[in-house]
C-alpha cells in the first residue's frame, strides 16, 4: 500500500514537472510568435513611412509595440508620426518611456532627453530630430521619400457609374411618359497615373486616367496645399492649430469639369474647411462647409467621420435652365489591417439635396443618395521605394430617383514607386 502511494504521488509530480515544461515550452513559443508579427508589422510600417502613408504607419506601429513593447525603434518612428501632427505631449511620453527604461545604455539616454527636450509647440511638423533617437534605437531611420509616382490599371463592370434600370419615368402636370435609356452600364478597363509630392506641411498631386471605351472621355485631377502662415490662435501653436490653403481642378470622365479653392483649420484629430467651388458645365457655382473628424475606434480600426453643407446658386438670368443646388452630406470611413499587409476598407454616404432635382423626375422630388462600398487591398513591398497593390472592391448607390442609381464592382493593380 505505501509503495503504491510512493508510486502515485511520484506519478503527481512528474505530470505537474511535465505540464510545467509544455507551459514554459508553449509561452515561449507564443512570444516567439509575437516576436516575429511584431517584427513583420514594423517592416510594413516603413514601408508605409517610405511611402508618406502616415495614417496606416500609426496604425502598424501601434500594432508593433502592442506585440512587442519593448520596441525601441517603433516607439521612435511612432514619437515622430505624433509630433508631425502637433502632438507633442504624447510624442514626449513616448521618448521619455525609452530614455526613462533602465536597459537603455547612458549615453543613449542623455541624447534621447536632449530630443524630448526639442519637441517644443514652435517646431515644425515633420522636423523632429531624429538622428540621435535613431542611432539610440537600432542605428537606422525610415527613410522619407516625398515624391511617389503610381501607375494604376483597373477593371471595372461600370467606370462611368449608369444606372442599371432600363427606362425611365417623366412626370408632368399632364401626366406621365415611361422612355426607355439608351445607355446602359458597361465593362471597362481604366488606365491611370499619378505623381505626387507630399510634404509634412504642403503637397502637390495630378493625376490622370483614360478610359479604354470610345465614349469615355480622359479624366484628370491637380490637387494642392500648403500653410497660409499663421494661426487664430497665435503663434505659439501653428502646427496643432494650423490654418491651410487648397486648390482643386478636376474633370470627371462624363466631361464635367470642377474648380474649388479652400481655406481650412487643422487641429490633430478635426478639420474644419470652407472651399469656393465652380461648376461651368452646371452652370453652378457656391460655397461647401465641411467637417472631418477622426473616429475614436479601437487601435486596430482606422475611422474617419465627415459631414458637408453644400450651398450652390444658379445664375442671375431668368432664361437659364439650371437649377438651384445644394446639399447635406455625411460619410463615415473605416479602415482595418488583416496582418500580411493587407487591409479592409469600407465607406458609407448618405446625400439629401436642398431643393427638388427636377419637375420631371418623381413629380418634383427632392433627391437622396445613400452609397456604400467595400474593398480588401493587398500591398507588397519589393525594396528600395518601389511596391505593388492589388485591390478588389463593390459598390452600389441607392437614390429614390432611378437615374442615379448604380452597381459596380473591379480590380486595380497599382505599381508604387516612392523616392
Amino acid at each position: 500500500m505505501a509503495k503504491s502511494r510512493f508510486r502515485t504521488a511520484g506519478l503527481v509530480v512528474a505530470a505537474a514537472f511535465a505540464g510545467l515544461v509544455a507551459a514554459s515550452a508553449a509561452s515561449a513559443a507564443s512570444l516567439l510568435q509575437a516576436e516575429r508579427e511584431a517584427a513583420e508589422a514594423f517592416e510594413q510600417a516603413r514601408a508605409a513611412l517610405g511611402a508618406a502613408r502616415w495614417d496606416r504607419a500609426e496604425i502598424l506601429l501601434e500594432r508593433v509595440l502592442m506585440l512587442w513593447p519593448e520596441h525601441a525603434e517603433a516607439r521612435i518612428e511612432l514619437a515622430r508620426l505624433m509630433a508631425r501632427r502637433g502632438q507633442w505631449d504624447a510624442a514626449r511620453e513616448l521618448i521619455d518611456s525609452l530614455a526613462d527604461d533602465p536597459r537603455t545604455p547612458e549615453d543613449f539616454r542623455q541624447r534621447l532627453r536632449t530630443l524630448a527636450a526639442g519637441l517644443a509647440p514652435e517646431a515644425r511638423p515633420g522636423q523632429v530630430p531624429a538622428g540621435a533617437a535613431a542611432q539610440a534605437a537600432h542605428g537606422r531611420v525610415a527613410a522619407h521619400r516625398p515624391w511617389r509616382a503610381e501607375v494604376h490599371l483597373t477593371a471595372s463592370t461600370n467606370p462611368l457609374a449608369r444606372t442599371a434600370a432600363t427606362d425611365l419615368t417623366l412626370t408632368s402636370v399632364d401626366g406621365s411618359v415611361t422612355l426607355p435609356l439608351a445607355q446602359q452600364a458597361v465593362a471597362g478597363g481604366l488606365a491611370g497615373v499619378t505623381l505626387a509630392h507630399v510634404q509634412p506641411e504642403w503637397g502637390l498631386e495630378a493625376t490622370a486616367q483614360k478610359l479604354s471605351r470610345e465614349e469615355g472621355s480622359a479624366a484628370w485631377r491637380v490637387t494642392a496645399w500648403g500653410p497660409l502662415g499663421w494661426s487664430p490662435l497665435g503663434r505659439g501653436l501653428p502646427a496643432r492649430h494650423a490654418i491651410q490653403w487648397g486648390f482643386q481642378a478636376q474633370q470627371g470622365l462624363d466631361g464635367l469639369r470642377r474648380v474649388a479653392a479652400s481655406v481650412a483649420w487643422v487641429a490633430p484629430q478635426s478639420r474644419l474647411s470652407l472651399a469656393r467651388y465652380a461648376e461651368p458645365s452646371q452652370a453652378d457655382q457656391g460655397w461647401v462647409l465641411r467637417w472631418d473628424h477622426r473616429l475614436p475606434l479601437p487601435t486596430t480600426v482606422q475611422g474617419l467621420a465627415s459631414l458637408e453643407r453644400s450651398l450652390g446658386a444658379a445664375p442671375a438670368s431668368t432664361d437659364s435652365a439650371a437649377r438651384r443646388q445644394g446639399h447635406w452630406r455625411l460619410s463615415l470611413a473605416a479602415e482595418m489591417p488583416l496582418g500580411g499587409n493587407r487591409r479592409l476598407q469600407a465607406q458609407w454616404a448618405a446625400q439629401q439635396d436642398s431643393s427638388p432635382y427636377s419637375p420631371l423626375l418623381e413629380n418634383n422630388a427632392i433627391r437622396w443618395l445613400s452609397t456604400a462600398t467595400v474593398a480588401m487591398e493587398q500591398q507588397w513591398d519589393w525594396g528600395g521605394g518601389m511596391g505593388l497593390g492589388l485591390r478588389a472592391y463593390a459598390g452600389a448607390r441607392r437614390s429614390n430617383l432611378v437615374l442615379f442609381s448604380y452597381r459596380e464592382a473591379g480590380v486595380q493593380a497599382t505599381v508604387i514607386r516612392a523616392w
